[in-house]
C-alpha cells in the first residue's frame, strides 16, 4: 500500500523533473516491495536475526567465500552510493542502488546458512537504508527479525573504503 506509493513516487524521477503517474510503475513497487517481504521472511526462516548481527568489524573477510567476498564488497558500494545519493537528494539513485543490493543478496541465499553474520549485517543495514522511503515493512521486517527500538532511531550505516574500490585488470 503507503510503503510502494512511496517507493513509486520516489523511485521514477529526479526531483527536478515532473512526477509522470503511471499505473505499470506503482505495480512495479508492489512487485519490489513484496520481493522485499519475501526476503526478510526467507533470511529470517534460515537464522537471520538480531542475535547473529555482528559488528562489520568481527567479519573476517579473507575467511569468506569468493562469491560472499565479492557480496560483501557490492554491500559496502552500496552503502556508499545509497548514502551520497540521499545527500544529494537523489532518491531515484538511492532506490537503484537499493534494487541493485536486493538483486545481489537474491543470486547468493543458496549460500545463507553458512554466512549468517554477512547476510545478517547486510539485512540489517538494508532495513535501515530503505526505512526513509518504506518505513512500514522495514519496521515489521526490523521487529521480525528481533531487533530492539524502531529503525529511525539506530545509527546509519557505515561503509568501509577498503572494499569500495573498484578492481582493474
Amino acid at each position: 500500500g503507503t510503503d510502494a506509493l512511496r517507493l513509486f513516487v520516489v523511485s521514477d524521477t529526479p526531483p527536478e523533473r515532473d512526477f509522470p503517474w503511471s499505473d505499470e510503475g506503482l505495480e512495479g513497487c508492489w512487485r519490489f516491495i513484496n520481493r522485499l517481504w519475501r526476503l526478510f521472511v526467507f533470511a529470517q526462516a534460515n537464522g537471520v536475526c538480531a542475535q547473529k548481527c555482528s559488528s562489520n568489524e568481527t567479519i573476517e573477510f579473507e575467511k569468506l567465500q569468493q562469491n560472499i567476498q565479492k557480496l560483501y564488497k557490492d554491500y559496502h558500494t552500496a552503502v556508499k552510493n545509497i548514502t551520497e545519493a540521499l545527500e544529494d537528494r537523489a532518491m531515484n539513485k538511492a532506490v537503484a542502488y537499493i534494487r541493485e543490493l536486493v538483486n545481489c543478496l537474491y543470486m547468493n541465499l543458496d549460500n545463507i546458512k553458512e554466512n549468517l553474520p554477512v547476510f545478517s549485517v547486510i539485512i540489517r543495514d538494508l532495513i535501515k537504508m530503505i526505512a526513509p522511503i518504506s518505513p512500514h515493512i522495514c519496521e515489521e521486517a526490523w521487529n521480525m527479525l528481533g531487533f530492539n527500538g524502531i529503525v529511525s532511531e539506530n545509527s546509519w550505516p557505515k561503509y568501509d573504503e577498503r572494499y569500495t574500490a573498484v578492481e582493474t585488470i
